[in-house]
């Protein structure tokens, strides 16, 4: 493995690294504060999920994102986590074109996150320290 493979390779970890991270942080508060994970469903996906059904949800997601932080099976898993952000954030859509009403801004921060998901899907064939290591 070339030196730019491999500074490539430690790139792509460290951003699904933190992607990681920042799914799982979501997943466990799904445990955590069943009622806040209610509440975001009944106002951005317009569905009142009971809140003893949150670990229902976060059952599958906990093991999709664990998935995604191995680097296992990188085209479905990474597909996967790129799936549930982009619905997360198409959902707050209204806070997304007025920024500047009320703390909307913070929800601009989902749409870089969304591209770091996106790159890593894109170039996950380089993304060598995973548990599938290296492609031929």
């Amino acid at each position: 493995m070339s030196r730019r493979d491999r500074q490539i390779a430690r790139g792509l970890l460290a951003l699904r690294l933190a992607l990681g991270l920042f799914l799982l942080q979501w997943t466990i508060e799904k445990f955590v504060v069943p009622e806040k994970t209610a509440g975001i469903w009944s106002k951005f996906y317009f569905y009142d999920l009971p809140m003893e059904w949150s670990w229902i949800v976060a059952i599958p997601q906990l093991v999709i994102v664990l998935a995604f932080l191995a680097g296992y099976q990188r085209t479905i898993f990474y597909g996967l986590c790129f799936a549930m952000h982009f619905i997360s954030t198409a959902s707050t859509w209204q806070q997304l074109i007025n920024p500047y009403e009320g703390i909307n801004h913070l929800f601009t921060a989902a749409v870089p996150i969304l591209v770091g998901f996106g790159v890593l899907f894109a170039l996950r064939d380089l993304d060598l320290y995973t548990w599938d290591g290296r492609r031929s």
